[in-house]
């Protein structure tokens, strides 16, 4: 595994956990809201949204320019341009 997918990898469940943090901590503040209802139901379709998201924000990075205007993928030196992975370094 090419150290770009595990650092993706290790990212991607950092941004899953803290998605998940925050939504729990707003779910125990409307436990003392009168107007609102906490729902576990809200817990797992942010973390759901959120994966979502992080999956796509991977994939269209992974086909980004290199954000000089150039049109040039990113590329690792010696790798193969015509690779159709995912994730690139």
């Amino acid at each position: 595994m090419p150290l770009c997918r595990a650092v993706s990898t290790a990212a991607f469940l950092r941004v899953i956990l803290m998605a998940g943090l925050l939504s729990v901590a707003t779910e125990l503040f409307q436990v003392f809201s009168h107007n609102r209802i906490p729902s576990m139901t809200d817990v797992l379709m942010n973390i759901i949204g959120t994966a979502v998201g992080a999956i796509a924000a991977i994939i269209w990075g992974a086909n980004e320019t290199n954000g000089m205007g150039k049109g040039q993928a990113i590329e690792k030196p010696g790798s193969d341009p015509h690779n159709s992975g995912l994730l690139r370094c």
